[in-house]
């Protein structure tokens, strides 16, 4: 049994940051051979737990000595849910997914329980394969309905992605300076979007549009349609999702080959660029924040 699943008192989320204390009863866990895969997990131990607020699942990938490469981590049921307009958090009744291997990391909360596609962009590669997996991402899927639209090689004679600029309508006035930022149309029809902001943080967010640089429809669920209300909207008064920040370095947010690229100056493939290396390309430039709605009805 993992760290982050050993015993019945369960501190969820803490390698990200999040403190949910709860008590409960766990599944016996179950273990399956791996299919053929270049990380070296040879078995996938899913194990589930009832606690007082909601469920919890973990998924972990270990090697043929036992050690854990790479793991999900999920809670349905009461779960923090970040509201940048506000600068708070507020406890909905929703889904939490974290997936991590290493220093790679990766958060996602939805304030309902929508089915939804999230966009293999936001990885690295070695998340990337991680969800990859059959058993992995089947037990994303039926505990969560969430999947992911995959990435698309990128070659220079057929871009896939439509990469352009942003729209200063998905920045609420008065925050940082957004120094770059590009957004792409990913394959679920979304538009995902890498911003720098103050010349150092790149932060990534979903917008609820469907053009690069288009008008994005406000205070929508997590499925891009269905009605929400106040602090417990996906996408909120802006159109845009709750940021989640790459990377905190010297950061560069480009062009390549149509689709929108980042790298944060660091040594190693993982987390620190993707699809490929900045190489003294044009950045793509910032916008102005011009939202001037904090909060959704």
């Amino acid at each position: 049994m993992s760290a982050f699943a050993r015993s019945n008192l369960r501190l969820y989320g803490t390698a990200l940051g999040l403190a949910f204390v709860t008590v409960g009863c766990a599944s016996p866990p179950e273990g399956t051979a791996a299919e053929p895969n270049d990380l070296g997990i040879s078995t996938i131990i899913v194990e589930r737990t009832t606690v007082a607020d909601g469920r919890l699942l973990d998924v972990r990938g270990l090697s043929t000595d036992g050690d854990e490469i790479a793991a999900v981590h999920m809670k349905t049921g009461q779960v923090l849910f970040d509201v940048p307009e506000k600068n708070r958090q507020v406890v909905v009744d929703g889904v939490e997914l974290a997936l991590i291997s290493g220093g790679d990391q990766f958060k996602d909360v939805a304030p309902d329980h929508y089915a939804h596609a999230l966009t293999e962009m936001a990885l690295s590669k070695t998340l990337r394969s991680f969800v990859h997996l059959r058993a992995v991402a089947q037990e994303i899927a039926v505990e969560s309905g969430i999947t992911f639209a995959p990435v698309v090689q990128v070659t220079t004679e057929q871009p896939y992605y439509a990469a352009g600029p942003c729209n200063s309508a998905w920045f609420l006035s008065g925050g940082p300076t957004v120094n770059d930022c590009c957004s792409n149309t990913t394959s679920s029809n979304n538009l995902y979007q890498n911003a720098v902001i103050s010349s150092s943080s790149i932060t990534s967010r979903f917008i609820n549009a469907t053009s690069p640089g288009g008008s994005a429809t406000a205070c929508k669920a997590s499925d891009g349609t269905s009605s929400c209300s106040g602090d417990s909207c996906y996408y909120g008064p802006c159109g845009a999702s709750a940021p989640s920040t790459i990377v905190n370095a010297n950061g560069h947010v480009f062009v390549y080959v149509g689709t929108c690229a980042w790298d944060d100056g660091g040594p190693t493939y993982g987390v620190d660029y993707y699809p490929v290396r900045y190489n003294s390309s044009t950045d793509q430039g910032g916008v102005s924040r011009t939202c001037g709605s904090s909060s959704c009805p």
